[in-house]
């Protein structure tokens, strides 16, 4: 499509190469360490993935590097959780459908051998039958063939068992208590689970993964070389996976490897580390936090198997954007009049260096707008290429123009060494593969 704008001593001719695209901004952000600049990305084909449960492993794909689930008093699903932090499973059936699970669970020094218990609540936050002892013995290679359901697995773990009496959304609360669970007294102990699991299951041993998930997990890095076994520390590496459900229906793959956190937070959203700031491009930008773990309000559901996509649908491919028109105004207030079929962020690409795609440093330009509705939109350029100089009359213009959708940053809270670094990949609506990132610590301090 060719389209033309004319102003005094200025013409520009604007050719539009239209693509199908997606993108994932990935976002690097350990808020007292450092980040990644955003990133584009497309999104391509679809891919599922199973499992037989959800837990030891999917974060622990090997004996000698284990992701701990941890609890605490200000993070995990603790006591009276917040939503962020609270773990959740979906149960669809009712009728057929129940929630197996079980955990080996350790206390700190600090401890003074309380028992860990568990409640399970609804939607609603009304507690469903009476709280339970949690602790069992279950090793690493139960956990990771799952739960043994009457029989069906006996190479997995002897699982409680709970059943709903209703279809819907549940969460787990897991607390330490010295009144048989009528209390907690997590605020002077923190407990971590080694080996554990949350399976959404039937009792004639069918499972359903990609049933449970939190907004803000809680883990710490373990090992049996540890001293003692299983404690943790800075050189211990772990290589989990997770996936974000983001709130356009994307569904984005992080795979660690040899992950040195001690303790992490991993939690995806749409904002970066700043709930509270309305401007993607400063809010995404990592800071120093200080000591207090940042809440990171509103993130996505973050599972650790793929989202079952009966409960959590994938979106259909976006229409490619097209141009409506003639390029609008005069220098320096020119708007390029564009047309997309879905909210989402747009990209230009004018293409003007003479080589295919975009070159850093070179005249090719980027325009970007945030967040953009459906319809009839413009896209505003002050008539420069990517060095600031002003295009002279006459120039040819080739742009690419991109709907970008699922947009996804990894904030992690005080995570010290992330040396091999990590993969990020879509999963859905259509697979691609890995992202390159890239740090961006200008406004943190040195620690």
């Amino acid at each position: 499509m060719d389209f033309f704008k004319k102003c005094p001593n200025n013409t520009f001719e604007v050719s539009s190469k239209l693509f199908q695209k997606m993108k994932i901004n990935i976002l690097k952000n350990p808020v007292l360490k450092g980040n990644f600049q955003t990133l584009f990305f497309l999104i391509l084909t679809l891919s599922t993935f199973r499992s037989f449960a959800d837990g030891t492993k999917q974060v622990s794909p090997t004996s000698a590097q284990i992701t701990s689930l941890v609890i605490s008093s200000t993070s995990g699903s603790n006591w009276n959780a917040p939503q962020e932090r609270r773990i959740y499973f979906t149960i669809t059936d009712h009728t057929v459908q129940n929630l197996y699970f079980g955990a080996n669970t350790f206390m700190d020094q600090s401890a003074n051998n309380y028992t860990t218990y568990y409640r399970i609540k609804d939607a609603t936050g009304t507690v469903i039958g009476s709280p339970a002892v949690l602790s069992s013995t279950i090793s690493y290679t139960q956990a990771f063939n799952g739960p043994n359901i009457g029989g069906t697995n006996p190479s997995g773990y002897t699982p409680k068992t709970f059943d709903p009496s209703a279809n819907g959304d549940y969460y787990i609360e897991i607390y330490t208590s010295a009144t048989a669970g009528a209390s907690s007294n997590l605020t002077t102990t923190n407990i971590w689970s080694t080996f554990w699991d949350f399976t959404v299951g039937e009792a004639s041993g069918v499972t359903h993964p990609g049933r449970v998930f939190s907004q803000n997990w809680n883990f710490r890095a373990t090992a049996p070389t540890d001293s003692p076994a299983y404690s943790g520390g800075f050189d211990t590496k772990i290589s989990p996976a997770f996936y974000s459900y983001t709130n356009d229906q994307t569904v984005v793959k992080v795979q660690f490897t040899d992950f040195q956190p001690l303790g992490f937070n991993p939690a995806f959203n749409s904002y970066g580390v700043n709930p509270s700031e309305t401007n993607w491009l400063v809010g995404r930008k990592s800071f120093s936090q200080g000591t207090t773990i940042p809440a990171l309000t509103n993130s996505f559901k973050t599972f650790l198997s793929s989202p079952d996509p009966g409960v959590f649908p994938v979106a259909a491919l976006a229409a490619a954007p097209t141009l409506s028109g003639n390029v609008q105004g005069c220098a320096p207030n020119y708007n390029i009049p564009y047309n997309t079929s879905v909210l989402g962020d747009v990209r230009f690409l004018l293409d003007l260096n003479g080589v295919a795609g975009y070159q850093a440093n070179s005249m090719d330009r980027v325009l970007e707008a945030l967040n953009v509705p459906a319809g009839s939109n413009l896209m505003p350029w002050d008539g420069k290429d990517g060095l600031g100089n002003v295009l002279p009359p006459n120039t040819n213009v080739i742009t690419t123009i991109s709907v970008l959708r699922g947009r996804v940053n990894i904030p992690l809270y005080d995570a010290e060494l992330n040396q091999q670094g990590f993969t990020v990949s879509s999963i859905s609506p259509q697979s691609s593969t890995a992202i390159k990132l890239f740090w961006d610590d200008a406004s943190t301090t040195t620690i």
